[in-house]
Order: C-alpha cells, then sequence, then structure tokens
C-alpha cells in the first residue's frame, strides 16, 4: 500500500477534528519527511498559520509472514498535536487540550477501522498507542505526540 494514502487520511482527521482546510491557504497539518532534522519542525511551525497544528511524520514498518500465509505490512506513524503557549498559561494546560485532541483524532480512527480506512482496501487499526509530552519547540510550542500503527494484509 502507498504511504501517501495514509498521510491523505491522516489529513482529512486534521481536519476533522482541528478544524484543518484540506487545500486551504491557513495550514494546520504538515508532514515531517525527515524527523531527525529539527529545522524540519520549526519551519513547520513558524508556517503555521492556525494552531493548534497536527504534525505527521513519515513512518516506517515492519512486513511480517507471521508464521503463516498471511503476510502483514505494519506501518509505523507518528503524530504530533502542538499548540502554542499564550501569555502566562500553564504549559500543563497547553499540553491537556493537545492530548485531548490527539485522542479525538485516534477516536476517529477506531471509528473507521470498520469503514476502511482507506477505501477499497483491507487496513487494520489496533488501539494500542503510546503517546509523550512534546515542548518546548520553537520557545512557545508544547503539545504531545502519539504513535500508532495501520496494518495491512500483503501478497508475494
Amino acid at each position: 500500500m502507498d504511504p501517501n494514502e495514509i498521510i491523505e487520511y491522516l489529513e482529512k482527521k486534521a481536519a476533522q477534528v482541528l478544524g484543518h482546510e484540506i487545500g486551504g491557504k491557513r495550514c494546520q497539518f504538515f508532514v515531517i519527511d525527515n524527523p531527525y532534522d529539527l529545522g524540519e519542525f520549526e519551519m513547520a511551525l513558524r508556517n503555521s498559520v492556525r494552531v493548534p497544528a497536527m504534525l505527521v511524520e513519515d513512518g516506517d514498518g515492519h512486513i511480517s509472514g507471521n508464521q503463516s500465509a498471511n503476510n502483514t505490512d505494519t506501518m509505523n506513524y507518528t503524530y504530533l498535536i502542538v499548540d502554542k503557549r499564550i501569555g502566562r498559561e500553564s504549559i500543563r494546560d497547553v499540553r491537556n487540550r493537545c492530548k485531548a485532541w490527539g485522542v479525538q483524532v485516534m477516536t476517529q480512527i477506531r471509528k473507521d477501522r470498520f469503514k476502511n480506512i482507506v477505501p477499497g482496501k483491507v487496513v487494520s487499526f489496533e488501539l494500542d498507542c503510546n503517546y509523550s509530552p512534546l515542548g518546548p519547540m520553537n520557545v512557545d510550542y508544547y503539545g504531545y505526540q502519539f504513535q500508532i500503527q495501520f496494518i495491512v494484509p500483503i501478497t508475494f
């Protein structure tokens, strides 16, 4: 399966939960192609006209034969929900609302698992997610990072 299909799907979730306009000028969704280049994170935040924002790291994965005829491609993605701290606002308050948005994204993905995350393809999503706090990023941005997996059957 093409990873771009998952990225497009995650952008739809950003639109659904955060109000991101797909194709609009006021982006709230970014794909970080190289998570080891911190400049990409800063560029995404600097270019974000609207917060909260959802940043997605292009995923890695694992192909397995599962010791059976059921071969799978497990695709790992990390998405970050970040928001800007306003004035003397508590960092905890910023992180709490980012965590709530991140859980909403995950809830929507879980609801979609029966309706095909990618139309015409079988994509599984198991609710088993690690998350951790973020920040500070670019001085005033804080949030949460969520790690999720999509599992796709493959044939050889």
